[in-house]
């Protein structure tokens, strides 16, 4: 089977969701070509894959567009028309026989004016399944998600939310796209449809993620979470880190927490010992860093987080919330504590700060307190022990699903050999049994 994985590679997790898979797919036989726009495209190249620049948003206009909620500036008509026909044509030319897509809004409409099958990587909270809304009441009246008092409200103000929050991303997100669909002839898709497939693949659990319904075409298949064969992080071959002291793992992620660099010392005292991902962020010089900083581009965190055989050293990761972040760390026992960049990166740090797993604030609370917010989390996390006893609990549960990407490409073969139109396009289709050996402990 070909099968031509269409990823937006502006962000690092939508291009390793879809490597895991491939890897996945790759060792039951099939030939996977990886396409995009991005700088971490060249993650899926180094990784054994062949890759192919396509036209997409940059990433100024992206990550400016996010910040500044301003969804319209990413898809006018007459870019999408470009997007579209840049897949139309990579398809054309490569035939695949199944579109993998993470985040890649025109391969959509490219897979159906294809006729071929379209396989979507999706989180629960940017699908039109999620039940809890980006501005949820709950969350602002931090009430535990156990309490049955005040639940029936709590429920009719998340769907109210919803179908607001909806309503603007189809008018604002995918209003362009919509046009050009409608000038190939085809019908309009609602809002957050858009990023949903024939199959639809959620890389969630449903207890940080829960789904208002689940159709038969999407279904869980837990976090799919990078897992790379990068050698452990220099500190540790060298010996430099102290076994002895906290450590902490700051990961910079995509969109970017570089400053924190500019005022390392005031994250933490001497006592705190920092291992840093700075991915494709330009960073300060190394020169001017303390001496309890360790500098990666890329670290290996299941050497970091115990999860190759050896002792964990992470007791705690810094990041920017993203869905991905958050899982690897909480799939080892790590609290988090995250600084979100835009909104949705908020989403999953308030359902940290709602489960017990760690704390997450937003660009507001950072400017009122400046490093000085981060550097109090550092603190509270590591000197609360039930942050550690919540992130092992969570991570027991995830070990359920620890063979997400095998179960992904399962999906995606059984999808593909129906004969009688995959996946959405038979909604009462249900992928066969699987039996697969689930690894317990974290």
């Amino acid at each position: 089977m070909r099968i031509l994985a269409f990823c937006n590679a502006l962000a690092l997790a939508h291009v390793t969701r879809a490597l895991e898979v491939a890897k996945a797919l790759t060792r039951r036989g099939h030939t996977i070509l990886f396409a995009g726009h991005g700088t971490y495209l060249a993650v899926a190249e180094q990784a054994g894959y062949p890759v192919r620049a396509l036209p997409y948003v940059t990433e100024e206009r992206a990550f400016a567009a996010i910040k500044s909620q301003r969804l319209a500036d990413l898809f006018p008509e007459k870019d999408a028309e470009a997007y579209v026909e840049a897949d139309r044509a990579l398809i054309a030319e490569w035939q695949p026989d199944l579109l993998l897509t993470d985040n890649r809004l025109s391969a959509t409409v490219a897979a159906e004016l294809a006729g071929i099958p379209l396989v979507s990587i999706v989180n629960v909270h940017m699908s039109s399944l999620r039940r809890i809304p980006f501005f949820s009441l709950r969350n602002a009246l931090r009430r535990p998600d156990s309490a049955a008092v005040g639940e029936p409200l709590f429920r009719l103000a998340d769907c109210i939310e919803n179908r607001i929050e909806f309503q603007f991303y189809d008018r604002l997100m995918v209003a362009g796209l919509n046009r050009v669909r409608r000038r190939h002839g085809l019908r309009k898709r609602f809002g957050n449809t858009f990023e949903e497939g024939d199959l639809t693949l959620l890389p969630d659990v449903p207890e940080f993620s829960p789904v208002s319904r689940l159709p038969a075409s999407a279904r869980y298949v837990g976090p799919l979470t990078w897992h790379n064969d990068l050698p452990a992080p220099r500190c540790l071959r060298e010996g430099r880190l102290d076994p002895g002291r906290p450590c902490v793992y700051l990961s910079l992620g995509s969109g970017g927490l570089a400053e924190l660099l500019e005022e390392s010392d005031r994250l933490a005292d001497g006592s705190v010992q920092f291992v840093v991902a700075t991915g494709k962020n330009r960073v300060p010089s190394l020169d001017r860093l303390p001496d309890n900083f360790f500098v990666e581009e890329y670290v290996n965190t299941d050497v970091l987080y115990g999860r190759s055989g050896g002792r964990r050293w992470a007791d705690a990761i810094v990041c920017h919330g993203g869905n991905g972040t958050i899982y690897q760390a909480l799939a080892a026992g790590v609290p988090v504590i995250g600084l979100a960049t835009h909104e949705e990166q908020h989403y999953g740090l308030k359902r940290v700060n709602r489960l017990g797993l760690g704390i997450g604030f937003g660009r507001a609370t950072h400017r009122r307190g400046g490093t000085g917010s981060v550097r109090g989390a550092i603190r509270q996390v590591l000197a609360d022990p039930r942050y550690r006893e919540n992130a092992a609990r969570f991570a027991r549960r995830m070990a359920d699903y620890a063979n997400g990407a095998e179960l992904a490409a399962h999906m995606i073969e059984n999808c593909l050999a129906r004969t009688d139109r995959p996946c959405a396009r038979n909604p009462v289709a249900k992928p066969a049994p699987l039996s697969l050996p689930v690894r317990k402990g974290a």
